[in-house]
């Protein structure tokens, strides 16, 4: 049950979960509720059964983590003062063949996230290798990778063992990353020492410049075709590949994204209860808007799964002979994930085999 790329057939597949309703009310302080976000984990909930539910219809077998009741702890260095749901594997493991790569990141409140997928990944059986625990700072709420984390990896945690999964794409005897992060050289340099199934080569797309996962970017269908925004963020190693640009079809996607980020970030963060009100009222129901349409799961040669029903889009591919199915996911862009993000390919049918040469 090996993996080696990101588009053959699906076979076996962890969802993430987030915490039920209810389960950050003994974190506040008397008088303050929590209703906005209970409503936000009970859509989120619902979504992710819902994308279970379709997985298994494709003859997926899935694994759930395990969502352990959220504490408030203190560390050393650091405060964890939300701990995060299970909702998105993909920042923090990557499966190569039969090993279990697992990373840090800067954000203290996945520290153990570990300790949700423990099941899954031991029932799997395969290898697992892990950076070592870092000593983290505690960090400003609105601080996130894209919006002032190269000031936190290249500067502030420098020293630090620190790299974002997210970054890398699997696609058979080789491994993209984006060499700048989000993470740290530190980082990069065990991911180079340590997975050694595959060759690891950088991304030099103009677009991306070595920094952000690379699932928003674009992604494989099949060994010889690549679906993007636009064909600026291929790899130059990959220009001669069947490219289709989609960007047509999400033309207003960055000018909303813009302005929900400029919302976020004058409102305290993700978990402040200004930004919750905020969400609510004005982006619920512009949320699948705004999702990340290149951050979707491949399910099989040409056939692939979207958060949210682009008919256009849809017909588009159609006509390049892609199947193209949804689920829902309601609350995608609050949690900044997509259905990649959401999930981690741990089994796939195909073979390791070069699907792209480097020329020297």
């Amino acid at each position: 049950m090996a993996i080696w790329t990101e588009w053959d057939k699906l076979t076996d597949v962890i969802v993430g979960d987030c915490h039920s309703p209810g389960s950050f009310d003994h974190l506040l302080p008397p008088g303050k509720t929590t209703d906005n976000f209970n409503l936000i984990l009970e859509e989120t909930k619902e979504d992710l059964l819902a994308l279970t539910n379709k997985l298994k219809d494709y003859g997926c077998h899935i694994r759930r983590p395990e969502t352990i009741d959220p504490v408030r702890t203190t560390l050393p260095s650091f405060d964890i003062r939300f701990p995060n749901s299970p909702m998105v594997p993909r920042d923090q493991y990557i499966v190569i063949n039969e090993t279990i790569y697992q990373t840090y990141t800067s954000l203290t409140d996945r520290y153990f996230d570990g300790h949700s997928f423990y099941k899954c990944f031991n029932d799997l059986g395969y290898n697992w290798i892990a950076q070592p625990s870092p000593q983290l700072i505690s960090l400003d709420p609105t601080t996130k990778w894209w919006n002032g984390g190269k000031d936190i990896y290249h500067n502030k945690l420098k020293d630090k063992v620190l790299w974002h999964t997210a970054t890398m794409y699997k696609t058979g005897d080789k491994l993209i990353t984006n060499t700048q992060g989000p993470g740290t050289q530190k980082g990069l340099e065990w991911c180079k020492k340590n997975i050694t199934e595959v060759e690891i080569v950088a991304n030099d797309s103009t677009v991306m410049n070595g920094w952000g996962h690379i699932d928003h970017g674009f992604f494989f269908v099949n060994d010889e075709t690549i679906i993007c925004d636009h064909k600026a963020w291929i790899p130059s190693y990959l220009q001669d590949k069947k490219i289709i640009e989609i960007g047509q079809y999400l033309k207003d996607h960055m000018t909303m994204l813009e302005d929900y980020k400029k919302d976020l970030n004058a409102t305290g963060g993700m978990h402040s209860e200004q930004w919750l009100d905020t969400y609510l009222d004005k982006w619920r129901g512009y949320d699948q808007e705004i999702s990340f349409d290149t951050n979707v799961l491949v399910l099989d040669h040409d056939c692939i799964l979207f958060s949210r029903d682009i008919p256009e889009l849809f017909q588009y591919l159609k006509q390049h002979n892609i199947d193209c199915d949804y689920v829902p996911i309601r609350h995608g862009t609050y949690w900044e994930a997509g259905i990649h993000c959401l999930t981690l390919d741990v089994g796939r049918a195909g073979l390791r085999r070069e699907i792209f040469q480097i020329n020297s």
